[in-house]
C-alpha cells in the first residue's frame, strides 16, 4: 500500500516521510513499564545523575534558564540565569556548563555555588581559538570529558559545525575537527570513538588514528529529513537531539521531529523503533507522550526529557529480534521520470512514484513490513568535455583583456565540439563553458545538455568511446589550444592524459537545486 502523507515544504526543499501506524511496527526495543517521574514546564535539554547528592537525584538542564536537581518529589534550582543546553560533572563538586545562548562555557562550584567563565567570550559569538575572552563559540550545545586527554573537555560548537576542545587548566579553546558536521548537538563515547548527534538529521562518528589523523563519518541518517527504519544506509531522522547507551553497542536516539525514540543497533547496522507499555497495560505504544529531547539511562531505567511536558521513566527492557527478512529498498527517479520500476524479489517488479511506500508480505503467520523509498535525484551528471593546462593563474586575473581572450578561445572550441558531437550530444544552451584555475593549473569544461542520474559515475561506454574516436580524428582536438593574451607564447596547448588525449569525456556533477553547492568529497548537495 502507499501511505498518505502530508507534504511539508521546508526552506531546504526536502520532503518528510511518514511511517506506518504503530500496529504495523515491530519494536526493536520494548520497555515493559513506564511511570511519570516529574512534571516539567520547560524544554529538558540534558540530564545526568547528581554525583554531589548521592541520593539518586537527577540534574536537569533546560532552555528556560535553569539548572535543577530533583528526586522526582523535590526540585531545587541551582542556576536560574543561564540557558543550559549541556553540562558534565568534572568531579563531585564542579560542573562544566554550556551556556548556549551566550556562547561560552561556565564552571559551577557546588560547594559555594560560585560560577566563572571557563572558555569562550560570554555574550559574543564567532569562531576563534584562544583563552577566555579571546576564543569564540557560536551556539555551543553539548560537552563531555575527553577520555583521550583527561585534562580537556570536548564541546559541540553547533553553529560553527565543529568539535572544539577546552583545556580545563587554562581555558584555552581549540578546534579538534570541523568537517562532516551539520549542527552537532550531543555526543557519547563509544568504544574509543565519539558518536555525535547532528541536529540536521544524522548520526556521525568521530574516530582517531593516532594523534594526527581524525575522521568524522556519517553512520546513520543523512542530510535528508525523514522517518525511515532499517539499515544505516536508508534510515532517516528528523532533528534528533540526544543519544544514550542502552545495551552493548545499542544506543537510543531521541528523534525529536518524528516524536519517536529510535534504537541505533551498531551490531546489525540497523535503526529500529523503541516502544513501551504503561504499567498494568498490555497495549504497546511507539510514540512518547511529548517530543523527546534529553535521555538518561540509570541502571537500565531510561528517563526521557520532553520538549515541554512530563519526564517519564521507562524500565524493563526487552530487545526483540527482527521479524522481517526483507530489507528496505531505495530507488532514484530519473530527471524526467514520474515513476520508477523496482524489483521486489521473487520475480516481482512494481512501479512507484516519489515517496515512501509500505509493502507487507506474510511471514511466520504475521505481516512483515518493509519500505520502498523513492527519491528524486538531487545530483545530476552532465556530459562534458574537459581539458587541462599549465597556466599561471595570475595571468588570467591580470585584467579584463586576459579573461576576454581566454573566454573567446574556449567559446570557439565549443562551436567546434558541437560539430564533432553531431547527433550524439548537444552543447549546452543553458550552461556556458567555464574554467577553474588553482595552483597554476587551469581546467576548462565544455558542458553538453546530455544529463544523467546520480547513479551514473562515468559516461556510457558506447557514447564515450565514439566521442573519443572522433576527438582523436580531429587535428584541432588532438592538439587542443587556448589563447591568453599576456601568456608567452599566447597559444597554450593542453596537457595530455595517460592515454595521450588532450580532451577527455567526463560527467560533471551539479545540484538539481541550483541554490545549493555541490560537495565533491561527499558527492552530495549541501
Amino acid at each position: 500500500m502507499v501511505m498518505q502523507c502530508s507534504w511539508l515544504v521546508a526552506i531546504v526543499a526536502l520532503f518528510i516521510g511518514c511511517v506506518a501506524a504503530n500496529d504495523e511496527i515491530q519494536p526493536s526495543l520494548l520497555f515493559r513499564s513506564s511511570t511519570l517521574f516529574l512534571n516539567s514546564t520547560h524544554q529538558v535539554l540534558h540530564m545526568e545523575v547528581d554525583r554531589y547528592k548521592h541520593d539518586g537525584s537527577i540534574l536537569i538542564g533546560s532552555s528556560q534558564n535553569h539548572l535543577q536537581t530533583t528526586n522526582g518529589q523535590t526540585t531545587t534550582t541551582l542556576i536560574s540565569d543561564l540557558s543550559v543546553s549541556g553540562f558534565t560533572q568534572i568531579n563531585r563538586t564542579h560542573l562544566a556548563i554550556v551556556a548556549q545562548m551566550i556562547h561560552c562555557i561556565k564552571i559551577l562550584n557546588r560547594d559555594n555555588m560560585f560560577t566563572q567563565t571557563l572558555a569562550g567570550t560570554c555574550g559574543t559569538n564567532g569562531y576563534a581559538e584562544g583563552g577566555v575572552g579571546v576564543g569564540r563559540l557560536y551556539n555551543p550545545w553539548g560537552v563531555v570529558l575527553d577520555i583521550r586527554n583527561p585534562g580537556n573537555l570536548l564541546v559541540t560548537d553547533k553553529h560553527n559545525n565543529a568539535l572544539r576542545s577546552v583545556d580545563l587548566r587554562t581555558g584555552e579553546l581549540s578546534t579538534v575537527i570541523n568537517m562532516g558536521f551539520n549542527e552537532p548537538v550531543k555526543m557519547l563515547w563509544a568504544n574509543g570513538t565519539l558518536l555525535v548527534v547532528n541536529h540536521q538529521h544524522y548520526i556521525s562518528q568521530v574516530s582517531w588514528l593516532g594523534d594526527e589523523h581524525i575522521s568524522n563519518n556519517v553512520i546513520a541518517g543523512s542530510i535528508i529529513e525523514g522517518d525511515v527504519l532499517g539499515g544505516f544506509d536508508v534510515a532517516k531522522f528528523s532533528f534528533p537531539f540526544e543519544i544514550e547507551r542502552v545495551g552493548y553497542n545499542m544506543y537510543m536516539v531521541s528523534d525529536y521531529g518524528n516524536k519517536k525514540l529510535k534504537l541505533l543497533d551498531m551490531n546489525r547496522q540497523k535503526v529500529g523503533i523503541v516502544c513501551y507499555r504503561h504499567i498494568d497495560d498490555t497495549a504497546t505504544n511507539c510514540n512518547p507522550p511529548d517530543e523527546p529531547v534529553a535521555l538518561l539511562n540509570v541502571n537500565n531505567t531510561v528517563y526521557v526529557g520532553p520538549d515541554e511536558g512530563q519526564i517519564y521513566a521507562f524500565s524493563g527492557t526487552t530487545f526483540l529480534p527482527d521479524v522481517c527478512p526483507h530489507k528496505n529498498i531505495t530507488a532514484l527517479l530519473a530527471l524526467n521520470q514520474s515513476t520508477v520500476s523496482v524489483y521486489l524479489g521473487e520475480g516481482q517488479t512494481e512501479s512507484f512514484p516519489e515517496g515512501i511506500h509500505i509493502k507487507t508480505v506474510p511471514f511466520n503467520s504475521r505481516s512483515c513490513t518493509y519500505y520502498v523509498i523513492v527519491e528524486r535525484a538531487r545530483v545530476k551528471r552532465r556530459l562534458s568535455f574537459k581539458s587541462e593546462f599549465d597556466v599561471r593563474c595570475e595571468l588570467i586575473d591580470y585584467d579584463n583583456d586576459s579573461r576576454r581572450s581566454l573566454r573567446t578561445s574556449i567559446i570557439r572550441r565549443k562551436d567546434q565540439l558541437q560539430g564533432l558531437c553531431e547527433e550524439d550530444c548537444m552543447m549546452s544552451s543553458t550552461m556556458d563553458p567555464f574554467f577553474e584555475c588553482t595552483k597554476d593549473h587551469l581546467t576548462v569544461y565544455w558542458p553538453t545538455d546530455n544529463l544523467y542520474n546520480t547513479t551514473s559515475q562515468s559516461p556510457p561506454a558506447t557514447l564515450s568511446n565514439k566521442l573519443k574516436r572522433k576527438l582523436s580524428q580531429s587535428n584541432v582536438m588532438k592538439n587542443m589550444e587556448i589563447f591568453i593574451i599576456f601568456h608567452s607564447p599566447p597559444a597554450i596547448a593542453a596537457n595530455k592524459n595517460s592515454r595521450g588525449e588532450s580532451v577527455d569525456v567526463v560527467l560533471y556533477s551539479t545540484c538539481v537545486d541550483q541554490t545549493k553547492p555541490y560537495n565533491v568529497g561527499s558527492d552530495q548537495c549541501t
